[in-house]
């Protein structure tokens, strides 16, 4: 809730500054006070799981035509108004003051990842998420909601998100593609020492838990709509259970072992450490939970 506060406020002091030089771009809104901007909060954020020290998976969307001009004095196009709006939002949230800085900001879910627009049309979103996003990017839409901007292309973006990830896939193929990529993680990310467990990205973590969720969402949402509602994994679970697709006993030992285990990564950030614990210092219910959560991401279909 506080960085969703912070957002919002960036985004209206950064906006009121473009303003007062450029006058406002044309939307295609009703509404003439709408920004015809959104931030899409992806990741941590847009999961509704923020830890201590997250940084913030953003994306910036607009639905303004890019040759148009602003209406004020200096008028600018509307491409490079939104390009600047973005960022003036990086810069003050990322800005070093004498306390500190506010967040650190990823833009790599972006359209085309790194390579891609700082910010994009609406359209340009839609047309890439519905025909050339990959697997892993579908993934990251299942933990994706506005966070900032307007309520209006808030809507347009769930209506997006909901028609990406409701489409009908082959579960041979997901399950292969999330699976290679779950394991790619692991090898890259997890614990190198034998003698140490990434409560995140080993065997048993969190990242299985948050994996498996996901291909469930992306594998029976077509069947299941309600799949969607929710960006978060305690209520994806939950809804998961509901529609028949994980057991009771199932979704609970989920829920559990995946708030019992940011609980410990919490702790841990909090004292400045990695998320990791040497595997002597696990105790049982650790053992158990990891276990647990081994044995539901070996068997997923």
């Amino acid at each position: 809730e506080l960085a969703e506060v912070i957002i919002a406020e960036v985004l209206e002091l950064a906006w009121h500054d473009l303003v007062k030089k450029h006058g406002r771009p044309p939307n295609t809104s009703n509404n003439p006070e709408a920004k015809g901007f959104v931030i899409i909060g992806y990741g941590k954020l847009g999961g509704i799981e923020l830890g201590y020290g997250s940084d913030l998976d953003i994306v910036f969307i607009h639905d303004g035509a890019v040759a148009a001009l602003t209406d004020g004095i200096h008028p600018i196009e509307t491409g490079v108004f939104f390009l600047r709006l973005a960022q003036r939002i990086i810069h003050i949230i990322t800005a070093h003051t004498p306390t500190g800085r506010l967040y650190d900001i990823d833009l790599r879910l972006r359209p085309s990842g790194s390579s891609g627009l700082l910010v994009t049309s609406l359209e340009s979103y839609s047309h890439y998420q519905r025909n050339a996003a990959w697997t892993w990017e579908q993934q990251a839409l299942v933990r994706a909601r506005p966070v900032a901007g307007d309520a209006y292309l808030g809507t347009i973006f769930q209506q997006i998100r909901h028609d990406v990830l409701a489409k009908s896939r082959d579960p041979i193929i997901l399950h292969r593609e999330v699976w290679d990529m779950r394991e790619r993680m692991r090898n890259e990310l997890g614990s190198k020492d034998l003698k140490l467990f990434d409560i995140k990205h080993d065997r048993g973590g969190t990242a299985d838990i948050e994996f498996l969720v996901q291909y469930l969402v992306l594998r029976y949402a077509h069947d299941h709509p309600e799949l969607i509602m929710w960006s978060d994994n305690i209520r994806q679970i939950d809804a998961l259970r509901d529609s028949g697709i994980l057991s009771k006993n199932d979704a609970t030992i989920l829920q559990e072992a995946y708030r019992h285990l940011r609980r410990f990564i919490h702790n841990l950030r909090l004292q400045g450490e990695k998320p990791c614990l040497p595997l002597e210092k696990l105790d049982n219910q650790f053992i158990e939970y990891k276990h647990e959560i081994t044995r539901l991401w070996n068997n997923i279909k």
